[in-house]
């Protein structure tokens, strides 16, 4: 599968398009030959913790980084945060696990369905311009939609996903 023309068909925000090309990654650093949700958490999950480590080769003036850190990413950091996720423990566990069980089926299409009908649920946020806003898949919708339907590994890797309490 072309994963490119599969991440295509949907609107993405500048971020989710980096979560894009890091799930990407992600695939290839764990020996994958198929997107899983686990990718994309895992994408999700660096973007939380070194989001200048996703963009090493990009300049992005102070006023793009304070945007982005105030509309998505600190939105991210929060919401994993109340999920009570650690974020660099569970990249750790989940990317080994994701090595030994590689998922099995391609992910993009049913996560990204999910994720802009959770985006057309929330409606414009106070960054979008009204009239002309249009469902866009943003970071904070991806997770919600990952929480909300955590494979098998990821509720391996989360306990309080699966409502136990992490030491």
């Amino acid at each position: 599968m072309n994963f490119e023309q599969e991440w295509e068909k949907w609107g993405l925000s500048v971020p989710m398009s980096f979560i894009k090309y890091e799930s990407i990654t992600e695939m290839e650093r764990t020996g994958s030959k198929t997107v899983g949700a686990e990718h994309i958490f895992l994408a999700l999950l660096n973007l939380a913790e070194n989001p200048e480590d996703m963009f090493p080769d990009l300049n992005f003036p102070e006023i793009i980084w304070n945007f982005m850190e105030r509309s998505e990413i600190s939105v991210i950091r929060g919401r994993l945060s109340e999920a009570r996720i650690d974020i660099s423990g569970t990249r750790e566990l989940l990317r080994e696990m994701v090595r030994e069980n590689p998922p099995k089926e391609d992910q993009i299409g049913r996560y990204c369905q999910l994720a802009i009908n959770e985006a057309e649920e929330c409606g414009p946020d106070e960054w979008d311009v009204p009239e002309d806003w249009c469902a866009t898949i943003k970071v904070q919708h991806m997770l919600d939609v990952i929480l909300k339907n955590p494979t098998d590994l990821i509720l391996q890797a989360c306990p309080s996903l699966r409502g136990e309490e992490t030491a």
